[in-house]
This record gives C-alpha cells, structure tokens and sequence, in this order.
C-alpha cells in the first residue's frame, strides 16, 4: 500500500506528540528484544583515521553496540540516544545521554568525530537535514563524521507500507533507503567534504531464497 494525497504540514503540538510515540515504540522494542542490538560492531575505520584519546560521539548509541568498543580502544567516548530503556541497559562506566538528535546537547565544536550507524534511515527528510546540521555544529574542525545506512538494493526495501518510494513504515517506525549520491548530497549541502564513500553488497539465504543486503557507508569531514 502507498501512502497518497496531499501533504499538510504538522503542528508544533503533533510534531510533539509524534516525537513521543515514536520514543515509546523504541523504549517497547528495547524492552521486548534487548538482545537484538547487542555488540560490539567493527569500528576499523574509525581506528584508521582518528587516534586514540580524541572525543567521539555515537548518535544513536542505542545498547551500546558501537560505544562500547570506541571505549575499549581508548575513545573519550559519549552515547546519545532517545530511548531511555537502551540506555539503562548500559553498563554505567559508558557515559550517555537521553536526547533528540534534533537538537543535541553540546557546545559547538565539542567532538573530534560522530559516529552514526543505521539512524539516518529512521528520520525524515526535514529530520536527517537537521541531524546532519547537528553533526557539523558539534564536530571541531578537521572533525570527522563516521555514517552507515541502508542502500536501495537492500532486501528489505520491500518490507512494510510504502510512504515513499524509498520509505517504508513498519512496526511504527520510518525505514528510508539510499542512493550513494542522496547520502553525498545530505552531507555537502550541509558543508561536509566526502573523504570515503563505499558501498557494501551481500547475498544472504533466507528461507530457501537469497536475498541482497545493502549497506552505504561513508566518511564526511567538517573543513
């Protein structure tokens, strides 16, 4: 089913009330499934371009996936998500903060490095531009923003109700899927410099088809 007609902008208030639901949908998901999103994930990349002791945040930290091993390795590194329910689940020597990625509660040019792995996808349009200005505001020159999300050749990109062509609803919660050059666009138009765009294929069997995973993944720099 696709989603048509008119678009009429929200209000204040149901942008509020609109936020709130989608908080409790992630708080019900982390409660029901706190496994689902456990870690430690790669962080190879970050390793290679930024060094040890430098500030980072992790927007959308959730459990801890990619927070805890930015610790590990030596990171000053802060979790922001907007489940409070993921972030009890964290092991308090892991510093955190509930917070919309809207608005984020730092200093300008606080961190050395953002790391986003899956959010952007979760966002509206107007949402991600925010992020992304957010991104930049906080990040110190030279400051390197770390982002993953889901290609449109991903399996799931048929999953759900359609919003979009590249959105889908399911469970609640807004899926976009990207085109390499929609990612790079989101970030320059921000003022961001691309430093490393890759795209990441996979074939995976699932109930006797194969089905194609895809993953964007890119390095942005605030000059």
């Amino acid at each position: 089913m696709e989603i048509k007609g008119a678009i009429i902008a929200m209000s204040e208030e149901a942008r509020r009330s609109h936020a709130k639901l989608l908080v409790n949908i992630w708080d019900e998901k982390y409660v029901l499934h706190p496994s689902w999103w456990k870690g430690p994930y790669d962080i190879s990349s970050v390793l290679r371009r930024v060094a040890a002791g430098a500030d980072v945040l992790d927007v959308g930290c959730g459990t801890g996936r990619y927070l805890v091993p930015l610790h590990r390795n030596g990171f000053r590194a802060v979790g922001v998500d907007i489940s409070r329910e993921a972030l009890v689940l964290l092991d308090p020597r892991y510093a955190r903060v509930l917070s919309d990625v809207h608005q984020l509660p730092f200093s300008d040019r606080s961190f050395d490095a953002v790391t986003c792995y899956g959010l952007l996808g979760h966002l509206t349009g107007n949402g991600r531009k925010k992020a992304v200005g957010e991104f930049f505001r906080v990040l110190r020159d030279c400051g390197l923003a770390f982002v993953e999300v889901l290609g449109r050749r991903d399996l799931r990109r048929s999953q759900g109700v359609k919003f979009t062509a590249d959105t889908l609803i399911r469970g609640g919660i807004q899926h976009h899927y990207f085109s390499p050059w929609e990612l790079c666009e989101l970030f320059q138009s921000t003022g961001f410099v691309m430093k490393a765009l890759d795209e990441k294929v996979s074939h995976k069997q699932y109930k006797g088809a194969e089905h194609t995973r895809h993953r964007i993944v890119m390095v942005a720099e605030k000059p």
